[in-house]
């Protein structure tokens, strides 16, 4: 009868084990859906604020102005155009917009 109960609570534990692991993989991934949630702020959100009178006139606008800030830092710049080389080494001013 010995070796029965050792086997049956070396099952619990690693049922216990392998539960707690589980546990931690969710409150991982609903921590970071948290974080995600503040990330993803729009202009639609705020202008729903305002309107529910949530938000004054100026502090819509002073968030408007750094929701716009930070969406302008985070765009990526545009790679520089290539420069043309004539034959005789010349490279020609690009072309006016």
């Amino acid at each position: 009868m010995g070796s029965v109960a050792i086997f049956g609570w070396m099952l619990v534990l690693i049922v216990l084990v392998f539960a707690g692991f589980m546990a931690v993989i969710q409150v991982k991934k609903w921590a970071a859906r948290d974080e995600e949630a503040g990330e993803n702020f729009s202009l639609s959100d705020l202008r729903r604020l305002q309107k529910a009178g949530k938000l004054s006139t100026e502090e819509y606008e002073k968030a408007r102005a750094a929701l716009v800030a930070e969406a302008q830092r985070t765009q990526p710049k545009p790679p520089p155009a290539p420069q043309r080389k004539t034959s005789d080494g010349f490279i020609p001013p690009p072309p006016a917009i």
